[in-house]
């Protein structure tokens, strides 16, 4: 399982992070869910929420392993928990309700004192209760504890618990001034302090049986606290000191107590456990003292209750667990289990098989500048310059290892040197995102080049964009707008030539170049202590550099570098200072400190900052991050005056990456971030704005036949502009970008026509070509994923011809997802060329999903009926359709002999979704159907795999549907033509309202003599001059799939079905001996829920049976008279007749195995046939071809 390690990590070890975890805890559990077989990814919360949350996007986790505590308030606890319940995400641990209820003492109390349970008498105070008499009448010894705070913070054995009211008011005063939340004083009793784990799913991790005695096996041994009798105070109290600064002085064993004694506080915490519905493991503490009743034993009084108890080594639960042989790593196992028990994960937490990767895998482009010994360019500039003149290149080292923290999260690294020709190389690259670290060449601008390339290709990239790189590389320009958001800068001019008017500085000041990074131009000797020598080395600084110079201000006092990740609200790094070893006079952070180690400088990360002083930096800090507008990334150079004054020195929005090197890695590494989690922390917001602008793309599906909203509109402009799609290369995604009407990262071959790149023939040993095997060539095209076609790459269809078939209009797509709630995705596999060498290819092949309806169909099925008009194909779950009138599960369609894999792995898809199918739910037979590829596939290899039905599935969705030579339709031809998936709808009046009907077919059938476009015998007219291209028997198939949003019954629907036939008969089709045309209706106005409503516990949909008012068990739906469904059955026969024309438009030429050959439909013909023999119709459009 991918599982995510959400966590707030102890840096400082200050009171403030006292229940945040170690370093060393969060390794030992990352190590535990590691050697588990897990693959885990640890994120540290503290920060914005909006930086967690891009994280878990980009990472998409089966489940959350979660020890984050929150930050402020008394709600912390829950805070992250409900983040995750809002995303869907599950996790370990309880909910937020019960989190909420265990961290508030008080309420807990109140809580578990209806459920019997003996606690200590206490109140909660604060200022207001205070004021009216909380403190009277309080019977002492009493102990006063933070009611909002766990880990013993606010507890101390020197004046926590108070024997007096004038203590006691003192200890309240004191406290409620730091706890403002409300204390609790609780009436103080002597005893021992005794812990009761629940691990929940250790049970199933030891294999243990139950006692019998009603107590869950998870209630494990209470644990006993014994404090070294040398530790001073008058009472054993197990306090914050104790629990932190000197944990060496408390000792943890099985508590040595009576068996009955043992038992009822295992009853107890299994009580509290139910009455708060604590989840996976959760730690009751209780007070343990002799009992004046010999009967009895002992008294038994619970204190607290933690949700989220710690998981340190060391800590209670793994000493109780160890009591049943059960150690570190079976602990946290157990947890896991337990949450995926409850979460229905237990599947694939004991699937033996590789974990499935979900589908966010992204090409991402990696833009740099390589650091090189160029001698050449460094003469061009002058040897003053030579050695920095690539100081702020990275090294060949920090580039790999940047690639290598990428790929290490799925993705696939295309390297971009921004060099002059980066722009035709970004263009042709087909990248996703791209993660930008590129210095640029030359110019004031040059950081911000990459930024721009990437906007005007509209491609997402890391880091802030042009404006604010360019503004913050101008060092002058950045201190004017600090200045102008009230942020203190050094005073400061910029000089041109060094013969300028200087201001009236307070010497000393330092002389930079205005325009560069690193500490470039920055020595010792930068330091100036008069107006004639800041003018010397301004004017070389000019010549050296050839830019103005920057004259400031020296700020005597320390000097920090603090990092920031995020975007709005940045997480702010701890603070790193900058500490000079036998200093001089005015020591500098130059250059040549920057480039090595180096004696002259240590760093200590955390700063010593008192709480005021380290507010104020993280203030400073974050102002000018969102002054400069940057985002992902940033580093602040500050100088803090003796006066406590904080200076901005610059910002660096582009901050330098070498591993364990720049300042960056190195605080990053004291925040708990190793590199890789940096680089993801990083490129997470980059991913988030990748998501953002798909989302903001996706069509929105169209309820009425009203004319397209503006927002559809835009987004059909933007495809238009820049769509996208996905190619497997090898095996390999990569997303391909259209530009200009060509298809990015394909060369033109003859006519224009885009042809794929071959992939280099794989090396054989001693550095020889591998041979070619059985005559079959290596090149590949690979797999393409769509669901939308580009506006740029395809072809016309039959409507930009200005042909419209019929009377009706069309919905905004004129495409069966124009039908609310249906969904389409093709896989293309276009792999080898050459001779067929079955099993191995060439493949020409694909896989097409289409989801009939929003929502879970398999939960909320729709009516669905089928008509064949001659019956030589196959389509499984036919006799169970015709049987109860219902289709229950994604349709798929696909190669004749890939239809046994394709029903295989849609079980297996369907299974991993609804983990009760073959149990509580009944066996399920997926809806797939075929035509034959044969002619021009290795349909004997079989090639579609599981992922290939995975990926179909998942990303199903509405919008604009590709057609043509994809998917299922990829080696399929129409008439003797190229193209196998058309697509179109219509909006038509049924029963006074108007509904959408939509038609996809699966087209492979016909002759190319017969063919017709809307009635003008086009086959005959062209087919002379394809007699020289070989061509399969006249015998095919086709798939046609009707939609409507029409409320039908399985009888209409089956009538409605039968008008397929017409367009099929229109077309040119006969339904030879050896064909197959089958035809799926379905509608999706009534939803037939699977499970009895009173039962039902998923999202149903809007379209869902409702109850009958007067008898539960008849259900109501809505109905369209016969005599009012004349028009649907019109409109069926023009979207299914378009839609098998629109396959054939949208074919492009297809060449397959053994030289069999596919060719496009001509459509410059075409269109001169229909001008001559056509006469126009006053529903066509205006041609747009």
């Amino acid at each position: 399982m991918r599982i995510a390690l959400t966590h707030n990590l102890k840096i400082t070890g200050s009171a403030e992070e006292a229940e945040f975890d170690s370093p060393e805890t969060i390794a030992a559990i990352a190590g535990a869910l590691e050697r588990a077989g897990h693959e885990v990814e640890r994120i540290e919360v503290s920060g914005p929420a909006s930086r967690v949350l891009a994280r878990l996007e980009a990472l998409q986790p089966d489940l959350i392993f979660n020890t984050a505590e929150g930050h402020k308030g008394k709600t912390r606890e829950a805070f992250y928990p409900s983040l995750f319940d809002e995303l869907g995400i599950p996790y370990t641990g309880s909910d937020a309700y019960t989190l909420n209820v265990a961290l508030d003492k008080s309420l807990t109390k109140r809580v578990l004192a209806s459920y019997g349970v003996a606690t200590p008498r206490a109140r909660l105070v604060n200022r207001t209760t205070l004021d009216s008499g909380a403190l009277d009448d309080v019977s002492f010894p009493v102990i006063v504890k933070p009611n909002f705070e766990g880990s013993s913070k606010g507890i101390f054995r020197e004046w926590s618990v108070c024997e007096d009211a004038h203590h006691l008011a003192e200890v309240v005063e004191r406290q409620l001034a730091r706890f403002e939340a409300g204390l609790l004083v609780e009436h103080y009793i002597a005893g021992i302090d005794v812990a009761c784990a629940f691990v929940d799913g250790l049970k199933e991790a030891n294999g243990a049986r139950s006692s019998g005695t009603g107590i869950p096996e998870g209630v494990l041994t209470p644990i006993e606290f014994v404090i070294d009798p040398q530790v001073p105070g008058s009472y054993n109290v197990y306090d914050f000191n104790l629990k932190h600064a000197k944990p060496e002085q408390v000792t943890r064993r099985p508590a040595q107590l009576p068996a009955a004694t043992i038992e009822r506080i295992r009853a107890i915490t299994a009580r509290v456990v139910r009455a708060l519905d604590l989840k996976d493991h959760a730690r009751c503490e209780f007070r343990v003292t002799p009992s004046a009743s010999r009967s009895q034993g002992h008294d038994v009084h619970f204190l607290e209750v933690d949700g989220l108890p710690t998981l340190q080594p060391g800590a209670s639960v793994f000493v109780a667990a160890a009591q049943r042989g059960v150690d570190f790593d079976g602990v946290i196992r157990a947890i896991v289990r337990s949450a995926c028990k409850r979460r229905g994960l237990l599947p694939l937490l004991e699937s033996n098989q590789p974990r499935r990767a979900k589908r966010t895998a992204l090409r991402v482009g990696f833009t740099y500048n390589m650091k090189r010994s160029d001698t050449a360019a460094a003469d061009k500039v002058g040897p003053g310059a030579m050695h920095d003149l690539e100081a702020e290149f990275d090294s060949p080292r920090t580039i790999q290892a940047i690639t290598s923290a990428i790929e290490s999260y799925g993705h696939t690294v295309v390297p971009l040197e921004a060099t002059p020709d980066l722009p035709r190389a970004l263009a042709a690259s087909g990248v996703d995102v791209v993660f930008n670290i590129a210095e640029g060449l030359r110019g004031r601008g040059r950081e911000a080049q990459v930024p721009a390339l990437c906007e005007l290709l509209g491609i997402p990239y890391s880091g802030s964009d042009a404006t604010t790189l360019s503004l913050a590389l101008d060092k002058g320009l950045t201190k004017q707008i600090l200045r102008a958001a009230g942020i203190e800068t050094a005073e400061w001019q910029v000089v041109t030539t060094g013969r300028e008017k200087l201001k009236p500085f307070r010497y000393p000041v330092i002389v930079k170049p205005n325009a560069e990074g690193t500490s470039k131009g920055i020595t010792s000797a930068s330091v100036v202590k008069d107006e004639a020598a800041a003018r010397a080395a301004a004017k070389q600084l000019v010549d050296r550099y050839h830019q103005p110079a920057l004259i400031e201000e020296y700020i005597t006092g320390r000097e920090f570098t603090v990092g920031l990740l995020g975007e709005r609200r940045p997480k702010v790094l701890p603070p790193m200072e900058v500490v000079f070893v036998d200093p001089p006079a005015y020591p500098v952070y130059g250059y040549d400190e920057k480039q090595s180690d180096t004696p002259r400088v240590r760093f200590e990360c955390p700063a010593q900052l008192t709480p005021s002083e380290l507010r104020r930096v993280e203030k400073v800090v974050r102002d000018t991050f969102a002054a400069l507008a940057c985002r992902d990334v940033a580093r602040v150079d500050l100088r803090m005056a003796k006066d406590g004054r904080v200076y901005v020195i610059e910002i660096n929005p582009l901050p330098g990456l070498t591993p364990d090197f720049s300042d960056l890695c190195v605080i990053a590494k004291v925040a708990g971030m190793d590199y890789r989690m940096l680089i993801g922390e990083i490129l997470a917001g980059c991913l988030k704005r990748y998501r953002d602008a798909r989302a903001a793309a996706a069509p929105r599906p169209a309820f009425t036949a009203a004319p397209p909203a503006a927002g559809a509109a835009a987004f059909t402009a933007s495809a238009a502009g820049a769509a996208a799609f996905t190619v497997m290369r090898g095996g390999r995604r990569r997303a391909l970008r259209e530009r200009g009407g060509r298809l990015a990262g394909r060369r033109s071959g003859p006519s224009g026509r885009a042809r794929p790149r071959a992939r280099r023939a794989r090396a054989a040993p001693g550095g020889a070509r591998a041979p070619l095997r059985h005559g079959l060539r290596r090149e590949r095209r690979g797999r393409r994923s769509m669901s939308a076609p580009s506006a740029a790459l395809r072809r016309p269809r039959l409507r930009d011809l200005g042909v419209a078939i019929g009377r009706f209009p069309t919905g905004p797509e004129n495409a069966i997802t124009d039908v609310p709630g249906v969904r389409v995705h093709h896989v293309t596999k276009i792999e080898g060329e050459g001779e067929l060498v079955p099993g191995l290819g060439p493949v020409r092949t694909g896989v097409t999903a289409v989801v009939p309806a929003d929502g879970d169909v398999f939960l909320d099925r729709v009516f669905t009926a089928s008509y064949v008009l001659n019956g030589a194909g196959e389509v499984t779950g036919l006799s169970q359709i015709n049987e109860w009138g219902l289709c229950e599960t994604p349709i798929l369609l696909c190669s004749t002999l890939c239809v046994g894999r394709v029903l295989d792995a849609t079980v297996a898809w369907l299974s991993r979704k609804h983990p009760k199918i073959g149990k509580d739910y009944d066996v399920v037979i997926p809806v797939v159907a075929e035509c034959d590829d044969s002619f021009l596939n290795d349909a004997v290899g079989r090639h579609v795999t599981q992922a290939d039905v995975d990926e179909a599935i998942d990303n199903a969705r509405g919008g604009p549907v590709a057609e043509g030579c994809v998917g299922a339709g990829t080696g399929m031809q129409t008439f003797h033509f190229a193209g196998g998936i058309g697509t179109s709808s219509r909006s038509v009046p049924v029963g006074g309202v108007d509904a959408l009907v939509g038609a996809l077919v699966l087209s492979n059938f016909g002759d190319r003599e017969l063919l017709r476009v809307d009635g003008v015998p086009v086959g005959r007219l062209i087919s002379d001059r394809f007699n020289h291209v070989p061509r399969r028997g006249p015998a095919g198939s086709i798939i046609v799939l009707v939609a409507t949003d029409a409320p039908l019954i399985h009888r209409q629907l089956a009538r409605l079905a039968r008008r397929a036939a017409l367009a099929i008969g229109r077309t040119g089709g006969y339904a030879a001996n050896n064909s197959g045309e089958i035809v799926l209706a379905w509608s999706t106005a009534n939803r037939v829920p699977r499970v009895p409503t009173e039962q039902w516990s998923a999202p149903r949909s809007s379209r869902s049976l409702s109850v009958h008012p007067l008898a539960p068990g008849r259900h109501m739906a809505e109905l369209v008279l016969d005599t009012e469904v004349d028009a649907l059955y019109e409109a069926t026969v023009d979207v299914v007749e378009e839609a098998i024309l629109n396959a054939m438009f949208g074919g492009v030429d297809m060449t397959g195995h053994s030289g069999h050959h596919a060719p496009a439909l001509p459509l410059d013909a075409v269109a001169e046939i229909l001008k001559q023999y056509r006469p126009p119709h006053p529903s066509d459009p205006p041609p747009l071809f």
